[in-house]
């Protein structure tokens, strides 16, 4: 059986708050011809303190030793604060309706943890930026810091959505894993 992994893409996917990975956009994943491992980040996961919750997704991504990433919303936020202090990830990295920092996004303040440090290490120009990095959301889900940071961390690709918000529809979501698979 193990023969039969040789070469095939290993595929991470971190969910969003309250996410699960095993159903919607984790489900799609499971379809591509990839070894696939996933992370919900459930309220029982958040129960853990933030640096319990970043040594998890750590432990993850070396336990699976992913070829891509793909990680939605303050999935996004966790990995992109998991990767600091480390060497770059040798991965494809697909982060959907990223959190990046704090702002006011769809009528609502959010005030993710550490924010600041992030937001810090983007602007220094010493963020680990992994093989490929893309960046995709919509348009009204704080794109200016999206653009800033995208800029600070060189980023692949910056997808702007015109017409949406944090909650990219499912087709179009389904067209930008198909294209970060084929491409990256």
């Amino acid at each position: 059986m193990a023969c039969n992994l040789v070469g095939k893409k290993r595929l991470l996917y971190i969910t969003g708050r309250g996410g699960n990975h095993c159903a919607g956009l984790g489900e799609y994943l499971k379809t591509l011809d990839v070894v696939f491992t996933g992370l919900s980040i459930t309220d029982e996961f958040l129960k853990a303190d933030f640096d319990q919750q970043l040594n998890e997704i750590d432990n993850r991504i070396r336990s699976s030793n992913p070829t891509h990433v793909v990680a939605n919303s303050y999935g996004a936020y966790l990995l992109l604060h998991a990767l600091l202090g480390s060497a770059p990830l040798q991965a494809n990295v697909l982060l959907l309706s990223p959190i990046l920092g704090k702002g006011v996004s769809y009528n609502r303040m959010v005030r993710p943890p550490m924010a600041s440090r992030l937001l810090d290490v983007f602007r220094s120009g010493y963020f680990p930026k992994p093989s490929r990095l893309e960046l995709h959301m919509g348009e009204s889900d704080m794109p200016e810091l999206a653009t800033a940071v995208a800029k600070d961390v060189r980023a692949d690709l910056l997808n702007i959505i015109q017409g949406q918000g944090h909650a990219l529809d499912y087709l179009t979501v389904q067209e930008i894993i198909n294209d970060f698979y084929e491409v990256a």
